[in-house]
């Protein structure tokens, strides 16, 4: 089964929205979903069964899926929106990719995530592919379990810091109350420090996504074709 083909316009600047005419509420629809960078960050739209044009910014990684789900104008903000609650069946298959050589060339689906570490927001966005899709993911996991831990670690001592503070509080007083010297007791409370707050890691501005699989295109300015097509 090979879906009809739709045009693909690159270009240095992203294009987002088409005008289409009402359609009814929540029909059920084939639609390419898209993942695709805007010049600052990644934003994420789709193209429904009457669109024949998908703009995306050249020379740079974009992310199409195919799926089958709920489509619906939304007159307030006069947009096309998706209804992914009740039906969300993503499809798995090839993209046959038409304008760069004679030949049609086929795309498979591949793993990935992006992200963005510090430093100048719109160049420093990164893409990882295949293993190492995964090894950035776990990366990211093990930041974020080592800083959970970290602050459990905290809570505990935190507790154990009070309760000492409010063991020798109620000591001195008494001892004060009874005439006794609490001298070394007042030089021990104020040596006291309280445990230093775990910080929460700033690697990341936007922290990779979960692995899921795409079409990534990334392609030079031009016009292109794509067609999807499943085994069947």
């Amino acid at each position: 089964m090979k879906a009809p083909r739709i045009a693909v316009l690159l270009f240095l600047l992203f294009c987002a929205g088409l005008l289409f005419a009402d359609v009814p509420v929540r029909e059920e629809q084939f639609i390419y979903s898209i993942l695709a960078f805007n010049g600052k960050d990644y934003a994420g739209t789709f193209a429904r069964k009457d669109a024949d044009t998908i703009y995306l910014v050249a020379d740079v990684d974009n992310f199409i899926t195919v799926r089958k789900v709920f489509v619906y104008f939304w007159p307030i903000t006069q947009d096309w929106k998706t209804d992914t609650s009740a039906l969300n069946i993503p499809f798995e298959g090839t993209l046959e990719l038409s304008g760069r050589e004679d030949e049609p060339e086929t795309v498979g689906m591949t793993p990935y995530t992006y992200y963005n570490i510090r430093g100048e927001y719109e160049l420093n966005w990164s893409v990882a592919k295949e293993a190492e899709a995964d090894q950035a993911w776990q990366h990211y996991q093990d930041l974020m379990d080592a800083y959970w831990q970290s602050v459990s670690k905290y809570y505990e001592t935190r507790a154990a810091y009070e309760a000492l503070l409010n063991e020798l509080t109620t000591t001195i007083t008494r001892m004060r109350n009874e005439g006794q010297d609490v001298t070394k007791l007042i030089d021990t409370l104020r040596e006291l420090k309280s445990p230093p707050e775990p910080q929460y890691p700033t690697e990341y501005i936007v922290p990779p996504a979960p692995v899921q699989k795409a079409f990534i295109l990334n392609l030079p300015v031009g016009e292109y074709s794509i067609r999807f097509s499943t085994e069947d």
